[in-house]
């Protein structure tokens, strides 16, 4: 008999390697759960019921599916830095945490930045875009400040975005 991994495992390596089957997967078992349907309507449900309970306003954003590759998603950078504050408060902090990589780690091998392993976060892009959300640690590893960067429409390609955002970062790292 075949056993699913944990779902805090699933959780890092969505988060880690940022596989968006996972994500999207994820998203239909919440949606069935919730209703017997994995439909998208159906998930968004799930997924605002959850967002409600962690004192999210789900009336600011706009979720088209579970991976954040649809560009008919639509979140704020105020609303992801308020996300992560309630997940700090959620009874999946600890999971949630350690399923987030540091700059140098997952898909952030590319992430370059001095004192990086004091920093969490995820990454998201597409054509145009590039974005970072994550967390500042204090110097006993826990979570200090949030933060979201998000670039859209771009002109110049990632790799010439990517190295201005690290020096961002490591600027936000002396504070």
């Amino acid at each position: 008999r075949d056993e699913s991994p944990a779902l805090r495992e699933i959780a890092r390596i969505t988060n880690w390697e940022s596989d968006n089957f996972y994500a999207e997967s994820l998203m239909r078992a919440m949606g069935e759960a919730a209703t017997t349907v994995a439909s998208y309507d159906s998930c968004r449900v799930a997924v605002n019921e959850v967002l409600q309970g962690l004192g999210m306003p789900v009336e600011e954003i706009q979720l088209a599916d579970g991976s954040g590759l649809s560009r008919m998603n639509y979140l704020s950078a105020g609303w992801i830095t308020d996300y992560l504050q309630a997940m700090l408060h959620s009874p999946a902090a600890g999971a949630f945490l350690a399923s987030i990589p540091a700059p140098g780690q997952g898909t952030l091998s590319m992430a370059k930045i001095k004192g990086g392993e004091r920093i969490r976060m995820k990454s998201g892009s597409m054509g145009g875009v590039l974005c970072y959300s994550g967390y500042i640690l204090d110097a006993g590893g826990a979570p200090a400040y949030t933060f979201s960067i998000l670039t859209n429409n771009a002109t110049a390609p990632a790799k010439e975005v990517r190295p201005v955002l690290m020096r961002f970062l490591e600027f936000l790292l002396s504070f």
